[in-house]
C-alpha cells in the first residue's frame, strides 16, 4: 500500500516538474528568436548609412579637387604673359635718321660722322668729303646716358653763333663743347629726346641753306633758332 502510494506520488511530481520545465523554456526560446531576427535589420541600416556617407564624401572631395586645380592653374598661366609683356629694355645701339622736316633733303637720311675728332655730324654729307664719312652706330654711355657714336662722344658747340653737333674723343674735345644727354630709347621708330647738359637746348635743327651742299645737325633751345633753321626729328632706327 505504501509502495503504491509513493509510486503514485512520484509520478505526479515528475509529471508536474516536466510541465513546469516546458512552460519556462518557451518564453526563453521566443525571446532569443526575436533578438536574432532583429540583428540583420540593424546590420542593413549600418551598411547603407556607411555607404552613403563615404560616397558623398568621395564626390565632394573630387569636386573640390577639380575646382581648385582648374582655378589655380588658369590664373597662374594667364598672369605670366602680362608680366612678361610689360617688360621693355633699352636699345643698346641704333642708327639715327632725319624725319618730319620741311627740308625734304634730310628726311630718311642717316646721321653720319667722321672718325676723327672735331668734325661736324651731317645728315647730308658734302660731296667733297663724302668718302670720309659714314653712318655710325650710336649708343648712350652707361651711367651718364651721354650720346656717343663709335668711340666718340657727341658734343654741341657752346658758341651762340654755331650750335652744330660735333664728334670728339673725350680727351681731345674743345673747351667750348658740351655733352649731350638723351633718354634711353626703348623702341625703334621713336624720336630720340636729348638735351645739351646745363642748358635748355632740346630742339634738333637743320639749316635751309649752307655754304656747302651738305646739311649738318644743330641743337637749339625752343624759340631761339634763327629763321633759316628748321625742325628735324632724329628717329631711332
Amino acid at each position: 500500500m505504501y509502495t503504491s502510494y509513493f509510486a503514485s506520488a512520484f509520478m505526479a511530481a515528475a509529471s508536474l516538474f516536466s510541465g513546469s520545465s516546458a512552460g519556462l523554456c518557451r518564453p526563453s526560446s521566443s525571446v532569443v528568436s526575436s533578438e536574432i531576427a532583429t540583428v540583420p535589420s540593424s546590420t542593413t541600416e549600418i551598411t547603407s548609412i556607411s555607404t552613403i556617407d563615404v560616397t558623398s564624401s568621395s564626390n565632394a572631395a573630387a569636386t573640390a579637387t577639380t575646382d581648385v586645380a582648374s582655378t589655380d592653374v588658369s590664373s597662374s598661366t594667364s598672369d605670366v604673359p602680362s608680366s612678361t609683356s610689360s617688360l621693355s629694355e633699352p636699345i643698346t645701339t641704333f642708327d639715327l635718321k632725319g624725319a618730319n622736316s620741311e627740308l625734304e633733303a634730310v628726311n630718311g637720311q642717316s646721321l653720319s660722322y667722321r672718325q676723327q675728332s672735331g668734325y661736324s655730324l651731317f645728315l647730308v654729307v658734302p660731296d667733297s668729303v663724302a668718302d670720309q664719312y659714314g653712318p655710325g652706330q650710336f649708343h648712350l654711355e652707361e651711367g651718364t646716358n651721354r650720346l656717343m657714336v663709335g668711340d666718340f662722344h657727341v658734343f654741341a658747340s657752346s658758341f651762340s653763333t654755331s650750335y652744330s653737333l660735333t664728334g670728339y674723343m673725350q680727351n681731345t674735345k674743345s673747351p667750348y663743347s658740351v655733352f649731350i644727354s638723351c633718354v634711353p630709347p626703348t623702341a625703334r621708330g621713336q624720336r630720340l629726346e636729348c638735351v645739351v647738359e646745363g642748358t635748355s637746348r632740346t630742339e634738333f635743327k637743320v639749316a635751309l641753306t649752307e655754304f656747302t651742299n651738305g646739311h649738318s645737325l644743330y641743337i637749339y633751345a625752343p624759340g631761339l633758332a634763327p629763321p633759316t633753321h628748321v625742325d628735324v626729328d632724329m628717329i631711332v632706327a
